[in-house]
């Protein structure tokens, strides 16, 4: 079957996309993903996905989609296995960083649901991985991934979540990730009305804040204060919103009566 996933593409997808959804079955049946993965299958996969990606912008065949999203899959759901063994992987993290975001710019925004599975993927290289999560700062497509941020809400939660798995990393982490200047699209997301993605949003200031406690500075800078306190009276936010702006008042000892300006403030809403 991993034959038949991985065969060549000139006689058509056919075969190799319902092959691929057939292995992705068998992997969530969690039958014996150990097996799986002593035969090499995740760097099987993941050279596929390096072939097409270099295919994407030259190939006539149609549908590579149908065929990128089970493999995808079948890579995230095997990497989530406690036995999973990345060493291989790390070799070549900066193509496969690479290769989803071909995919993600290429199929955005007509196929969404491809993004979707390349941030899903990304989200489980990046939560134990701190080799996935510098390579993916050290790349010039993680300006790509701010960009994703103010789109549709399923991609703008899969994004923070990225970027949480990176700031939790630690100091050194979220000293990048303020370097890359994240604060002002972070910023802007406190703008949005729907609670999950902001509510994820105060995370990663949570944990950036926590590490890296100089980003506060620029997030006052950037109206942050203002726009937090828009999410006072929100059930769901408020004590999040409490502590978090108890923070960065000590960190930049801005009393938290002061009225604040509106200047600077950007406002986008989420695609749905």
């Amino acid at each position: 079957m991993l034959h038949l996933v991985c065969s060549r593409l000139q006689d058509g997808i056919g075969t190799a996309v319902e092959c691929a959804w057939g292995l992705h079955y068998i992997i969530c049946s969690q039958v014996n993903n150990s097996l799986l993965i002593s035969q090499r299958t995740v760097p099987s996969l993941v050279q596929l996905l390096l072939e097409l990606s270099s295919l994407i912008a030259t190939t006539s065949v149609e549908g590579l989609e149908l065929l990128i999203c089970p493999v995808v899959r079948c890579v995230g759901n095997l990497l989530a296995e406690d036995k999973a063994n990345d060493d291989e992987l790390i070799i070549k993290e900066e193509c496969l960083l690479k290769a989803l975001f071909v995919f993600m710019q290429y199929f955005l925004p007509k196929h969404t649901f491809v993004v979707s599975e390349c941030l899903w993927l990304l989200n489980n290289l990046t939560v134990h991985s701190t080799t996935f999560c510098s390579a993916l700062l050290s790349l010039e497509v993680f300006s790509d991934l701010l960009k994703l941020l103010c789109s549709y809400q399923v991609m703008s939660l899969l994004v923070l979540t990225v970027l949480c798995n990176i700031a939790a990393k630690g100091a050194v982490y979220c000293e990048m990730l303020h370097q890359k200047a994240v604060l002002p699209s972070l910023v802007n997301i406190l703008l949005v009305s729907d609670v999950q993605v902001v509510g994820q949003d105060l995370e990663l200031l949570h944990l950036i804040f926590f590490y890296w406690p100089k980003a506060a500075i620029d997030f006052v800078n950037h109206s942050g204060l203002h726009a937090l306190q828009q999410h006072q009276n929100n059930l769901h936010l408020q004590e999040q919103v409490k502590v978090l702006i108890q923070r960065v008042s000590r960190i930049t000892a801005v009393p938290q009566n002061k009225p604040l300006g509106t200047e600077n403030l950007h406002f986008t809403s989420l695609q749905m």
